[in-house]
């Protein structure tokens, strides 16, 4: 979780500047830690709470909650309940949308498992940015 951070505050930066900064990877974890790892831990206790009653609880929670570390690192949320909370009103009415968006690079999962993961090397850092790039869309929106 400590790196995935560090990863979107270095995606954030590049897709917002163009600029390649590898500094604020470790910044990031240094400045943030408890911060990341108090929001994991929320999160993961909310939708393993909601996955007991059923799986799509469990689903619909872990959607709700996709951009937790991306608006903990991007707004300085401090404390962890405030980023869930603003998680699940970006995330309200978008939750489908962003289910079909995540299940549109299903085929090219499976293709990388043919190549024995070696696609991964180009898919995992495409669908990274595609996040980020959604993830702004609903700023955007937002304001």
């Amino acid at each position: 979780a400590f790196l995935s951070a560090g990863y979107i505050k270095y995606l954030l930066t590049f897709v917002r500047t163009g600029k390649f900064n590898t500094d604020e990877i470790i910044n990031t974890i240094k400045e943030k830690w408890l911060h990341i790892l108090v929001a994991n831990i929320l999160v993961g206790i909310i939708v393993f709470a909601c996955s007991l009653l059923f799986v799509i609880p469990g689903i619909i929670m872990a959607l709700a909650y996709t951009f937790v570390l991306y608006l903990i690192v991007d707004k300085d949320y401090a404390v962890g309940p405030d980023a869930l909370k603003a998680s699940r009103e970006m995330m309200k009415g978008y939750k489908w949308d962003y289910f079909v968006f995540v299940l549109s690079f299903i085929g090219w999962i499976i293709l990388g498992v043919f190549t024995l993961g070696i696609l991964y090397i180009w898919l995992i850092p495409y669908m990274q940015v595609a996040s980020v790039l959604y993830y702004e869309k609903l700023l955007a929106k937002q304001k």
